[in-house]
């Protein structure tokens, strides 16, 4: 293949790969992420593909590949080193952090100290027990999961009302988390905290990237409280564990919109998730 014409269809490939992204954010068409992950799945096939000859031999292949992965591998430890964190990169993958976070984002993170409202209680919570309950919430009926140490709740959850707004309707009031409780004391301002990402108990819900709401310095160490901006309740008590500090990979540094789709696209994660068709304002009384 001769260069100017290896170069005219990595452009065409890089174009349409762009176009793909737009046209998917645009119009939440699965068909636009097909096309995104034949125009990825081209570049890489063109990429690693050469013909033999002596300029483009496997040995020269075979050599730029090595560095590559070289300078890939350095690039990444350098990172790990500079912003104090075993995963500085990530990409956002559902809705649940929208507006400050969209589907697609590609992201940075950095260790270190986490903010949030922060408060401490005098036992461990690495052995808290967690169950079920059915509450109501003004006329509607909820399963929510509470902590228990030694019987006793760890923190209890107080409502307010947000409005719900699904795509092509009229936004319509909801109830949602408007406050956390912890040994008597109330911590409102739910969207204070840092967003960052923690690997989730159970092990089932993965990586999660939503906001720490609040912060508990137990007996047996760091505890977190966390939940997405565009969710009516926190991850707690949805079913997932208070997060230890050592969960945590990082926090946001760094976002770039619309980069993240060429991994979405390229793991084949072309169905929309669900709640992406809806967004909650905060709570208006």
């Amino acid at each position: 293949m001769k260069k100017e014409t290896e170069k005219s269809i990595s452009i065409a490939l890089t174009a349409g790969l762009g176009l793909s992204v737009a046209l998917y954010v645009a119009f939440v068409s699965e068909f636009f992420a097909l096309t995104g992950f034949l125009c990825l799945a081209g570049l890489i096939i063109l990429d690693f593909w050469r013909p033999s000859s002596k300029e483009n031999s496997v040995k020269l292949q075979v050599k730029e590949t090595i560095i590559s992965l070289a300078i890939a591998i350095t690039a990444w430890y350098a990172l790990c080193f500079v912003l104090s964190t075993g995963s500085p990169l990530n990409v956002v993958t559902s809705c649940s952090m929208v507006p400050v976070l969209e589907r697609g984002d590609f992201i940075v993170l950095q260790g270190g100290k986490y903010a949030a409202q922060e408060t401490g209680v005098n036992y461990s919570l690495g052995n808290a027990e967690y169950s079920e309950k059915t509450y109501r919430v003004g006329d509607e009926y909820y399963r929510f999961t509470d902590a228990y140490v030694d019987g006793e709740k760890v923190f209890t959850f107080g409502f307010g009302k947000c409005l719900e707004t699904k795509r092509g309707n009229a936004p319509t009031e909801k109830p949602c988390a408007s406050f956390i409780e912890v040994n008597g004391k109330k911590f409102y301002d739910l969207q204070d905290g840092d967003v960052v990402v923690y690997l989730a108990e159970p092990a089932e819900y993965g990586l999660i990237i939503h906001r720490t709401l609040l912060k508990i310095n137990a007996a047996d160490g760091v505890y977190y409280v966390t939940k997405g901006d565009n969710n009516r309740f926190a991850d707690q008590q949805a079913g997932i564990r208070l997060v230890p500090e050592e969960r945590i990979q990082g926090k946001i540094l760094a976002r770039v919109p619309l980069i993240g789709y060429a991994k979405l696209f390229l793991f084949l994660q072309f169905a929309e998730p669900a709640g992406c068709d809806t967004s909650i304002t905060r709570e208006t009384g």
